[in-house]
């Protein structure tokens, strides 16, 4: 048990997935799930009619979220099993065409963004954490600004509309291209020093998407203060969200869970173990970290060191029966592979790899892949 007594922040979290069926090809049927007699008020509809975003109950103990999460992800489960599909975490791999989700809101952040990057959108899938806001919320964001590498070991994009150049592309897609023009409303940003400042970044970060609503001429209703960001960090009434990852199998989004918990759990202790001296790069080596963990992931020797420190820091603060969970990102930091680098062998090892592209082929039989390795990793949390 971690050596400090307090009421611990509750912790939600919410998954995307593709939809496939059983051929692995990309299914825009998600209404289907919501149509289905075992549909849950856990199950959101995404951008894409091919995705589906399920969300658990938010917990103190990751255990319970563990618990809450596979029970809804067991549901999802279940009504695509009835409906003869299956749920991809993970970019859709390409070879394929999600049909958008039309809505007011969703034309007009298309118009703000453009059309071809509004698309890339529609292939790719993440995993978002919500953490109760702490009374010191600048210690808290600099905390979660910090492990913004995090994302490495949560990997699983190598393939992006059929091509393979990099470890990870749900990052680079989402800050490079996506927002490129637009930083404040998704990139990684850097620390804020006071709440005034912190205060100041939310603002600025709404008038800089208000503004490109008007020079696009696009009506501002459904975009408020809290809901223009898109980027790593983003702050609710109640919680700070990380979205810095990309989505994965459950085993590693709870191992992810645990880390935000563990040392979330030490921000109101710095003097006894002083969370900023151990994991406070500057900017700049985040986003050297960022840089390297797109192109190379944990071959990294330095990204490889600073992730080994996190997860080992975050140890000291979950209790005994939690530790366990963090076992697949220790698995990762020893082998120095990824799920992303997983994939990426598969489709090499059947032959679908050629010449930095995947095969239409290919691109099935990895969905297909994921789907099965989802649906072993799922039952085997507990």
């Amino acid at each position: 048990m971690p050596y400090f007594f307090m009421l611990d922040k509750l912790l939600g979290l919410e998954l995307e997935a593709h939809i496939i069926d059983e051929q692995g090809n990309l299914s825009n049927n998600v209404d289907a799930f919501f149509d289905h007699e075992s549909t849950s008020p856990h199950f959101q509809k995404e951008l894409a009619h091919s995705m589906l975003e399920v969300t658990a109950d938010p917990s103190s103990d990751i255990s319970e979220l563990a618990h809450n999460m596979g029970a809804e992800l067991s549901k999802a489960m279940d009504v695509a099993d009835d409906l003869g599909l299956l749920l991809v975490p993970s970019t859709t791999i390409g070879k394929c065409t999600p049909i958008k989700r039309e809505g007011a809101r969703y034309k007009r952040k298309e118009i703000v963004l453009g059309s071809k990057n509004r698309t890339m959108e529609y292939h790719i899938c993440g995993t978002h954490v919500h953490i109760d806001k702490d009374k010191d919320m600048v210690s808290q964001h600099t905390l979660m600004t910090s492990l913004d590498p995090l994302f490495v070991l949560m990997s699983s994009t190598p393939f992006f509309m059929g091509n393979n150049h990099l470890k990870d592309y749900r990052v680079k897609v989402y800050r490079d291209i996506v927002f490129k023009k637009l930083p404040l409303n998704g990139s990684l940003l850097g620390y804020v020093h006071d709440l005034e400042g912190l205060q100041k970044r939310i603002d600025d970060t709404y008038a800089a998407w208000l503004n490109q609503c008007n020079l696009h001429d696009v009506d501002t209703e459904g975009f408020t203060r809290l809901n223009a960001c898109w980027g790593p960090l983003r702050f609710s009434e109640k919680t700070i969200e990380s979205r810095t990852a990309d989505a994965n199998l459950l085993s590693n989004v709870l191992a992810l869970s645990a880390v935000y918990a563990g040392l979330n759990r030490m921000i109101d202790d710095v003097e006894q173990i002083n969370i900023q001296t151990h994991i406070n790069p500057s900017y700049d080596v985040l986003k050297y970290f960022e840089v390297q963990g797109l192109r190379y992931g944990l071959e990294n020797d330095g990204l490889h060191a600073y992730l080994s420190d996190v997860v080992s820091l975050a140890k000291n603060g979950l209790y005994e029966h939690e530790l366990g969970y963090l076992e697949p990102f220790n698995k990762m930091l020893k082998d120095r592979k990824t799920f992303s680098d997983e994939l990426m062998g598969y489709a090499k090892r059947k032959g679908f790899y050629d010449g930095n592209t995947i095969t239409q082929e290919g691109a099935r039989d990895v969905r297909l892949y994921i789907a099965q390795r989802f649906i072993a990793d799922a039952k085997k949390v507990k």
